[in-house]
């Protein structure tokens, strides 16, 4: 095999991979950092609620 064919039998799909890990990486750091502002929001939410319940005497 030629430098060339190895390149791109091997190279391109490596590269291509790395591009898609990379990009997945970022995707998922902000998918992270939605869920846990969604988890905060939550758990505000049902003391709120919690509180409520609790000044009707329930």
């Amino acid at each position: 095999m030629d430098v060339v064919s190895v390149i791109n039998e091997i190279g391109f799909p490596i590269f291509v991979a790395l591009f898609f890990l990379l990009k997945l990486d970022g995707t998922l750091k902000l998918i992270a950092s939605n869920l846990s502002e969604l988890t905060k929001i939550i758990e505000r939410n049902n003391e709120s609620i919690k509180l409520k319940g609790d000044s009707y005497g329930n």
